[in-house]
C-alpha cells in the first residue's frame, strides 16, 4: 500500500471538514478571547481589546460585542457576534487603520447581526470598507450592504 491509497487500494481521500464545523471552530476559537466579559442583558458591548505586546506599539482593537437573548426574556444571554475595528495600522496581522472583522456565531448567520455591528461601527468609527480584504461570505455581504444604504 502506497501513501497515495487507503487500506483497501482506494485513493487516499483526506478528510475535510465541512463548512459549519470550520465555521464553529473558528467561533469557538474567537469568542475565546471575551470569555471573561459578563453581559446580563442583550445589546451591543464595548471593549477594547489590547495584548501586552500592542500596548508596547501603541495598538489596540476596538471590539463591538453582540448579545441576544438565548431563550425566552429572563434567560442568559449569549454573545452571537464580534466586530473588530483596527483604529491604527497592524502591519503584523495585515490590517490598516479603518479595516474591520466581522464574525457571527454559525447558528446566528442571517439574522441582522452583522449589519447591526457593521451599522454601529459606522457610526462610532471611521470605516474604509474599500480597503479592506475579504472573504467570499465577506464580500457578499459588504456588497448588500452597500447596495441596501445606497437604495
Amino acid at each position: 500500500m502506497s501513501e497515495q491509497e487507503s487500506e483497501n487500494g482506494e485513493p487516499y481521500q483526506p478528510t475535510v471538514l465541512s463548512n459549519e464545523l470550520s465555521d464553529l471552530m473558528f467561533w469557538l476559537k474567537e469568542i475565546g478571547q471575551y470569555e471573561h466579559l459578563v453581559r446580563t442583558r442583550p445589546g451591543i458591548m464595548y471593549f477594547r481589546g489590547q495584548k501586552e505586546e500592542w500596548k508596547r506599539r501603541g495598538q489596540w482593537v476596538n471590539c463591538l460585542l453582540c448579545y441576544r437573548q438565548a431563550g425566552p426574556e429572563g434567560s442568559d444571554v449569549q454573545l452571537v457576534g464580534v466586530l473588530n475595528h483596527f483604529p491604527v495600522d497592524f502591519p503584523d496581522e495585515g490590517e490598516k487603520a479603518g479595516n474591520i472583522t466581522i464574525f457571527v456565531a454559525p447558528w446566528y448567520k442571517r439574522r441582522g447581526v452583522g449589519t447591526e455591528l457593521l451599522n454601529e461601527a459606522i457610526r462610532r468609527w471611521r470605516v474604509d470598507l474599500g480597503q479592506q480584504n475579504y472573504t467570499v461570505a465577506g464580500a457578499a455581504f459588504a456588497n448588500a450592504f452597500v447596495a441596501r444604504r445606497a437604495s
